[in-house]
């Protein structure tokens, strides 16, 4: 009798195996990641989509690839479409130009220095030709959480074969050992198991949702409902947030809030913020890959009425990340004025029509990066 329970259960423990293994087949043979733009950015808070756009990079070999970093204000969320973000219409004013390229937009809301540079790793290591970083003057305030180096603490995975890793991950991306045990066992898994790796990509593909198939099917259908349409439909239109001057809707108490992620700004090169630059700016440099700092567009109207901060300490910044940039032969526009006032929808968020001049006074340095790019 346990002879026969023992066969049972190796019959059964092969055919899972054999069934895997089939589905494995079968999510590799419909390769989701050979179909260019199913994605054009990550969801708001999510990086669901990253390693999509890892295996585009390597895929774009016929033009230059262009990856573009950032948290909220480049990501885009509820203000645009993905195809309005500025990342997009970039490459679409350097086609008018003649130069054929390819966009990645990696930005996600909360995305700090840290994970600027472990995306900026993994993008060199899939060939991208060009990495472009914004910088945000909250990200070297000590208030909230923009302190954080890492937000998104899978990202550090990508700077595990850095022979100063350990040192990396423990003091400045402050990821514990049992956390980052976590995060290896899934990251391996997803290189292991393709139906694992896709399963987020099948469910968008399918169902337009990222959740587990069930919940996502049953979203998919939920908006088909005529009662539900309309609400979710105009949930959030990025349409209706391309009016003029929305900062001014806003609440004294957002206003209060904005103003105190400005807080305890330091400006040093001492402190973890431009530690954490530098370890970028190095290895962009050591492995030839061009990089192009700038400074976002900032609402000075806002500003000036709400007092979100000193401009001289903003002057202060771009002096020394200029100066920073130039030590490493790196590329360096201020666009602190890129977009117009009226398109901001707080202090330094951007409607649809601020991507847009956002992206034509970025397109220049952009053209002129990849020309004399490595």
């Amino acid at each position: 009798m346990e002879h026969i329970k023992s066969v049972r259960l190796l019959y059964a423990f092969a055919t899972t195996l054999l069934l895997l293994a089939a589905l494995d087949v079968a999510v590799l043979a419909l390769d989701i990641p050979s179909r260019p733009n199913l994605v054009l950015r990550n969801e708001g808070r999510s990086d669901f989509f990253n390693d999509y756009f890892f295996h585009q990079m390597r895929l774009t070999t016929d033009r230059p690839a262009v990856a573009y970093f950032g948290a909220s204000v480049i990501q885009g969320f509820v203000n645009s479409r993905p195809e309005a973000t500025m990342p997009y219409r970039v490459q679409e004013y350097l086609l008018d130009e003649g130069i054929p390229s390819r966009s990645f937009n990696l930005a996600v809301i909360g995305n700090s220095f840290g994970d600027h540079m472990a995306l900026a790793s993994e993008s060199i290591r899939n060939g991208v030709d060009l990495l472009v970083i914004p910088l945000h003057f909250k990200l070297f305030s000590g208030q909230g959480t923009l302190n954080r180096m890492v937000v998104h603490k899978d990202n550090v995975f990508y700077l595990r074969s850095r022979a100063d890793f350990k040192m990396l991950r423990r003091k400045i991306l402050k990821v514990p050992d049992n956390e980052w045990g976590k995060i290896r066992i899934r990251k391996n898994l997803e290189f292991v198991w393709a139906f694992y790796r896709q399963r987020k990509l099948l469910s968008f593909w399918l169902t337009g949702e990222t959740g587990p198939f069930p919940k996502a099917l049953t979203t998919c259908l939920a908006k088909r409902i005529d009662a539900l349409g309309p609400l979710i439909k105009t949930a959030y239109n990025p349409d209706q947030r391309n009016a003029d001057n929305l900062w001014k809707d806003k609440s004294a108490i957002y206003h209060d809030s904005n103003r105190n992620t400005y807080s305890k700004i330091e400006l040093s090169r001492d402190i973890i913020h431009f530690q954490t630059l530098e370890l970028l700016c190095a290895m962009a440099a050591d492995r030839k890959a061009n990089l192009l700092f700038y400074l976002i567009p900032l609402n000075r109207k806002a500003n000036a009425k709400f007092h979100y901060f000193d401009w001289k300490e903003h002057a202060r910044l771009k002096e020394m990340i200029q100066e920073m940039a130039g030590e490493y032969g790196h590329g360096f526009v201020d666009l602190t004025d890129a977009a117009d006032n009226r398109y901001f929808t707080d202090g330094d968020h951007l409607n649809m029509n601020g991507h847009d001049e956002l992206a034509r006074a970025l397109t220049p340095s952009i053209a002129q990066a990849l020309v004399s790019a490595p």
